[in-house]
């Protein structure tokens, strides 16, 4: 079993642990754990932290090509199998018979709900990434039943937004735990750690100027004066952001963050004249759903940009891309 250590991701050297969160999740009697958040805000590092040293953890990590559901239900057979070995043998035949996706979801979960029954009952399956699927209908689906059919699997889900399945009904149940951004984001004492160092009053300000947010914290860190912004931290910041926060996007929500970096509450009127009102309505939809825009009062709030420099965000998106307009119309 030794092996399985080496299916999740080593903690990095300068970790700071978080007891605070970890002690949620060895309180958590739920099924399913899921933690949501927006990009940066440690989802990954703390399940690997919490699961290090255990030898009873398979890993399954999302990617685009996930979101078909053989894809997807396959690869969580793979990474089972060293638990319960032939897991996913009937699974894979079953693969072969040509059906849509809609209407394989939920054979394919009955099929692997069976072959789980010897599920040790300790066991835990982590699913990484997960919003990179939860979009896909099939594969939504597949998760509902494979929980719903398979009570003893203990399941930990990280994603930026949160799945279909985790109904409120569930959570409300306790079927589900959720650790969200307000939990994930860094306390006082926690950024202190990070922060090693430097006065209370600073790391407060930082705190609240970075909304808790950990992935900031973490770039001031290694900025020599541990001040926001510098060149170098705001240099690192919008390359993050650029490619782990942006990247994937579509490009109408890539010039909408462009106009949404300057203003704050978001200008709607300008965002429609250069988006049009109804691509405006769509991507603000999508943005509240991953996090990056808070809605309070009928107003809209660039909530996860408000952190950073304006210039620092505007770097990765050149004003070409809007051919100049949006950034002198707006600045």
């Amino acid at each position: 079993m030794e092996a399985l250590r080496e299916t999740y991701p080593p903690l990095f050297r300068r970790h700071a642990r978080r007891p605070r969160l970890t002690g949620m999740l060895d309180a958590s009697t739920a099924q399913t754990i899921l933690v949501t958040a927006p990009a940066g805000y440690g989802k990954t590092t703390l399940a690997t932290e919490w699961v290090q040293g255990r030898d009873d953890v398979v890993w399954y990590r999302a990617t685009s090509g996930s979101a078909d559901v053989a894809a997807f239900s396959a690869g969580l057979a793979d990474v089972m199998a060293p638990l319960v070995p032939g897991v996913g043998d009937r699974l894979k035949q079953r693969l072969r018979v040509a059906d849509t996706p809609e209407r394989a979801a939920r054979p394919l979960a009955e099929i692997l709900s069976e072959d789980l029954e010897t599920w040790p009952p300790d066991a835990l399956l982590i699913i990484d990434d997960y919003h990179l699927v939860v979009d896909s209908a099939p594969v939504e689906e597949f998760m509902d039943w494979l929980l719903m059919l398979t009570p003893a699997l203990h399941v930990l889900v990280t994603a930026r937004r949160r799945p279909k399945w985790a109904s409120a009904r569930r959570i409300l149940y306790g079927e589900i735990t959720e650790i969200d951004r307000g939990q994930l984001a860094m306390t006082t004492d926690e950024a202190a750690l990070v922060l090693d160092g430097r006065s209370t009053e600073e790391v407060q300000a930082l705190v609240q100027q970075a909304e808790g947010w950990p992935a900031l914290i973490g770039l001031a860190a290694l900025s020599a004066t541990h001040e926001l912004p510098t060149e170098r931290v705001s240099e690192a910041l919008y390359r993050y952001f650029a490619e782990e926060v942006v990247r994937g996007e579509t490009s109408d929500v890539e010039r909408f963050l462009l106009i949404a970096s300057v203003p704050a509450p978001i200008d709607l009127g300008a965002a429609e004249e250069l988006l049009g009102e109804e691509t405006t309505g769509v991507v603000l939809t999508h943005l509240v759903e991953e996090g990056l825009v808070d809605r309070s009062s009928g107003n809209y709030f660039a909530r996860a940009i408000r952190p950073y420099s304006s210039g620092s965000l505007q770097q990765p998106f050149r004003p070409q891309s809007l051919g100049g307009t949006g950034s002198r119309r707006l600045t």
